[in-house]
C-alpha cells in the first residue's frame, strides 16, 4: 500500500532523509549494547579525521580496542544526490579511512588490518 503522505516517497533534505532512514536504523540496531557503542550525529569532527565534519561518527571501545565507525549522509532523496555529491563523499570517506587508520596504529598497539567501518545514505 503506497500512502500519499509517506515521507519517503516524496523529496526529502539531506538531514531529514537522515532521520527517517539512517539514524533511526542505527540507533535501534545496535540497542543492545549502547554501553559500548556510542554514536554522536550531526556535524562531528574527530581527532582521527582532523578537521573534516561527519553527519555521525560511532565508537566502540571494547578490550581497549577503537573501532571507528565513520556515517556519511550523500545527498537526500530526490534532492542533492548528484555524481558529483557522490564522488565527493566517496572521496571523504576513503580519505577518512586512511587517517583514522594511521591514527590508530599510531595511538595503539594496533597493527594494520584495523576494523573500521563506513555507513553511508545515499537517496535516488
Amino acid at each position: 500500500m503506497d500512502s500519499p503522505l509517506n515521507p519517503l516517497l516524496g523529496q526529502q533534505l539531506e538531514r531529514t532523509a537522515a532521520v527517517n532512514t539512517t539514524i533511526i536504523i542505527l540507533t535501534n540496531l545496535f540497542i543492545d549494547v549502547n554501553d559500548v557503542i556510542s554514536f554522536k550525529w550531526y556535524e562531528v569532527c574527530t581527532h582521527m579525521t582532523e578537521n573534516q565534519k561527519w553527519d555521525g561518527v560511532g565508537f566502540c571501545v571494547s578490550n581497549k580496542k577503537l573501532t571507528p565507525l565513520l556515517i556519511e549522509f550523500s545527498g537526500g532523496i530526490q534532492f542533492n544526490n548528484s555524481c558529483t555529491k557522490e564522488n565527493h563523499d566517496l572521496e571523504k570517506l576513503s580519505s577518512a579511512c586512511k587517517k583514522s587508520i594511521d591514527y590508530i596504529t599510531a595511538t595503539t598497539d594496533l597493527t594494520v588490518p584495523v576494523p573500521e567501518y563506513v555507513v553511508r545514505f545515499y537517496g535516488t
